[in-house]
């Protein structure tokens, strides 16, 4: 839940990272910068991981915008338990390197808001989306002279099916590609009018055999475009197994276009798992990408963390 934006920021790299293709991937979808991914440090990152509130009962769902050298981290928060989340957010002028953060959206009518996913569009608008903690809509607000304002009528609803959440935006070709999940599935709606009206598309990534079995969920989509000019849409995703209870894990999948179903690259899961990894938010930074995560810390306490690759790149 997830992210996106244009940035140019200073870093480290000393190797492309290039992984080989599956013979499996049609028409060798590209692969760089899919790993191994490096969690980011005390050194690169103060405080690491880089939000933990101490008194917070859920913290999760972040998702990244970055314009020019502003980076904003948004979030939703619960800090009392058995209260609703809200979405909270968190700016700074470097992609390891946030200040205080701050509520930007309270609950809804008691409805606990979640999953937030904030984009800049090419007209210079912010839009932020996020999701009912019930599952049953996903909204947009847009910001304004005094802070974000949430529009009418939900962008999407439940109706009868799978509960509906963690947006996911991407601008491609004068569209806007929202990626959300609905149930153990992402899918896909798409409007060619600034986010005015929708079109359901439906899924294009379902559960696979192994690590993700029991579900998919928690998009994040970013364009990659490879040395050759050769453009593809990368998904990461959250995948569970069929456990009881479940093992979540963080993948990530692509596809030329965007619309079609999406094929899973190499490496995954990214992460071993050992602090529940999962909710991917994925960044492009000049030659690199960061992933933002939510996860436990070493306490035990819910955390947003970050990892980058290739794994040779510091900040």
């Amino acid at each position: 839940m997830r992210l996106f934006g244009c940035t140019a920021l200073a870093a480290c790299v000393t190797g492309c990272g290039v992984l080989a293709a599956p013979a499996d991937v049609p028409d060798e979808l590209p692969d760089a910068r899919l790993g191994p991914f490096r969690k980011l440090d005390e050194l690169e990152a103060d405080p690491a991981p880089f939000v933990e509130i101490d008194y917070a009962a859920e913290l999760g769902g972040p998702a990244v915008l970055a314009t020019g050298s502003r980076f904003e981290l948004y979030f939703h928060a619960t800090l009392d338990a058995g209260g609703a989340p809200a979405l909270r957010l968190a700016a700074g002028d470097g992609a390891t390197a946030f200040g205080e953060d701050e509520v930007i959206l309270e609950p809804e009518d008691e409805i606990g808001l979640v999953d937030p996913a904030a984009i800049r569009t090419w007209t210079g608008d912010d839009l932020l989306f996020y999701a009912a903690a019930t599952g049953d809509w996903i909204r947009l607000a847009r910001r304004e002279e005094a802070g974000f304002v949430p529009g009418g009528a939900p962008v999407l609803e439940r109706g009868r099916g799978p509960a509906i959440g963690a947006p996911s935006l991407l601008e491609l070709d004068d569209e806007l590609l929202l990626y959300f999940e609905r149930g153990d599935l992402i899918e896909l709606a798409v409007s060619a009018d600034g986010g005015a009206t929708w079109a359901e598309r439906g899924p294009v990534l379902f559960p696979d055999e192994g690590w993700d079995a029991g579900g998919v969920g928690d998009p994040s989509a970013i364009l990659y475009t490879s040395p050759l000019g050769r453009r593809s849409v990368r998904l990461y995703y959250t995948g569970r197994s069929l456990d009881d209870p479940p093992v979540a894990g963080i993948g990530v999948a692509a596809s030329f276009d965007g619309a079609g179903d999406f094929d899973r690259l190499v490496g995954n899961p990214l992460f071993d798992g050992d602090r529940d990894e999962q909710a991917p938010a994925a960044l492009d930074v000049g030659g690199a990408t960061v992933l933002y995560f939510s996860q436990s810390s070493a306490g035990g306490r819910p955390a947003i963390a970050a990892a980058v690759a290739p794994g040779d790149v510091r900040f």
